[in-house]
C-alpha cells in the first residue's frame, strides 16, 4: 500500500514551497473559506444557527480484510458561546453515536482563533467491533484553533476518556495551496495500556461556495493499531 511517510513528506514540501511563494501566488478573500479538518471536530463554536455537515465513506483494511464503511459529522451553532455536534465514526466498524457539547472559553471576533471546552458522550448503536466501546463512554477535554495567516490553520484537541481511562491527543494543520485547494495533515493518538498513533495526510477542494470534496489516507506509525489503513473520501457542506 502507499507509504505514509512519502505522502507526509509531500504535504510538508508543498507547505514549505507555499510559505516561500505565498504572496506571489495567492490573494485570498472571505469568499474562499477554510474547510473543516478531515476528522477532528471544529475547535471553536460557530455563530448561532451556523452549520457544517460532513459525509465520509471509506475503505478500511484490517488483518488482510477490506471493508467499506461510512462516517458522518454534523455541527450546529446554538449560541454565540456554544454549540453541539453529532458524529458517527463508522456505521459498521465503529458503531457509536457521539454527542459533542462545545463551550467557547475565549475566541476572537472573527472566530478564527480560540479555546473551547468539549464534553463527549458516546452511545453504542449495536454490538461493537474492532475494540470500540461496548457501553456508554464519557470524554472531556479542550480544543483550540490558531489561524496566524490566511493560508494556514492549526487545530488541536486534548481529551480524556473516563470509560477507557486513556488520553486522546489530536492535532491537524490545513495549508491553503491555492485559493480553493488545501492540503492537510492530521494526527491522533490513544495513550493508555497501548499507544496507538495514526497520521492522515489529505487534500480538499472547494467546488463551489461552502461545498468541499476531499480525499485522505490514514495509517498507523507504530505496531499497535486498530486497523491497517483507511482511504477516505469526503463531501462537506456548511456556512461556517
Amino acid at each position: 500500500m502507499i507509504k505514509l511517510k512519502y505522502l507526509t513528506a509531500v504535504i510538508f514540501i508543498m507547505g514549505l514551497v507555499h510559505m516561500v511563494y505565498a504572496e506571489e501566488l495567492h490573494t485570498f478573500h472571505d469568499s474562499d473559506p477554510f474547510p473543516h479538518s478531515f476528522l477532528l471536530p471544529m475547535a471553536i463554536p460557530g455563530p448561532p444557527w451556523s452549520y457544517n455537515v460532513q459525509l465520509t465513506p471509506f475503505l478500511q483494511q484490517k488483518d488482510g480484510e477490506n471493508k467499506l464503511d461510512a462516517g458522518a459529522h454534523a455541527s450546529l451553532g446554538l449560541f454565540d458561546w456554544g454549540g453541539i455536534h453529532f458524529r458517527s465514526p463508522g456505521a459498521r466498524t465503529a458503531p457509536t453515536a457521539e454527542i459533542i457539547a462545545m463551550v467557547g472559553l475565549v475566541n476572537d471576533s472573527a472566530k478564527q482563533n480560540g479555546l473551547s471546552l468539549l464534553a463527549i458522550a458516546g452511545i453504542p448503536t449495536k454490538q461493537p467491533a474492532d475494540g470500540h466501546h461496548a457501553e456508554l463512554s464519557y470524554i472531556l477535554g479542550v480544543s483550540w484553533q490558531l489561524t496566524p495567516a490566511d493560508w494556514f490553520r492549526w487545530t488541536a484537541n486534548l481529551h480524556y476518556d473516563f470509560t477507557e481511562k486513556h488520553m486522546i491527543p489530536e492535532s491537524g494543520i490545513l495549508i491553503r495551496l491555492f485559493p480553493k485547494f488545501f492540503a492537510g495533515l492530521e494526527g491522533r493518538a490513544t495513550i493508555g495500556k497501548e499507544k496507538i498513533v495514526y497520521l492522515l495526510p489529505s487534500l480538499k477542494y472547494n467546488l463551489i461556495e461552502n461545498h468541499f470534496i476531499g480525499i485522505g489516507y490514514e495509517a498507523p506509525v507504530k505496531r499497535d493499531r486498530e486497523y491497517d489503513w483507511r482511504i477516505y473520501f469526503q463531501i462537506e457542506h456548511g456556512n461556517h
